[in-house]
């Protein structure tokens, strides 16, 4: 007589069981070793990947893998490191990190729109060059006026 594999649903380990025990098995599909039939799993949703996963009851596990972790808790404001007050991490999670203007992605600053340095609404900051930044400062702010402010509006529309 030859033993038959099982495999444990919760951790994929192989059992071998003698044919007798198999018949008494009333659901081969949904196998638990002995390990995990005294732990209480739960199954939970991944909140990164949307991929189900087994978990114990006990456990304070949010994500299915330490990759799905690190895109969720590494970056933004969910990371232990965000700094809500300062402007620039708040205007680089939110935007893109050029300037609006001509594209610049080496040396970017954050421009006020309002003026307001204690706003830090993500709508009210905007990513420019230093050269396009001291236009807004300056005389020739006219001359990018109109595509800053349509900036604004269309980055408003997708805020919201």
């Amino acid at each position: 007589m030859t033993k038959i594999e099982l495999k444990c649903s919760i951790c994929t380990k192989i059992s071998h069981k003698w044919p007798y025990e198999y018949r008494a098995i009333k659901n081969t599909e949904h196998y638990k070793c002995k390990k995990c039939k005294r732990i209480n799993y739960e199954t939970r949703q991944c909140p990164s990947c949307l991929k189900q996963f087994n978990t114990p009851s006990k456990s304070k596990k949010i994500t299915c893998s330490y990759k799905c972790s690190n895109k969720i808790f590494r970056t933004g404001p969910n990371n232990g490191n965000w700094k809500h007050d300062v402007y620039r991490s708040t205007c680089f999670y939110y935007h893109k990190k050029e300037c609006i203007i001509c594209k610049e992605c080496n040396i970017v600053a954050v421009h006020h729109y309002d003026m307001n340095h204690n706003n830090n609404n993500p709508c009210n900051l905007i990513p420019l060059c230093p050269t396009h930044h001291q236009y807004m400062h300056s005389k020739f702010h006219i001359e990018i006026k109109d595509q800053v402010d349509k900036y604004i509006r269309n980055f408003k529309l997708g805020f919201a």
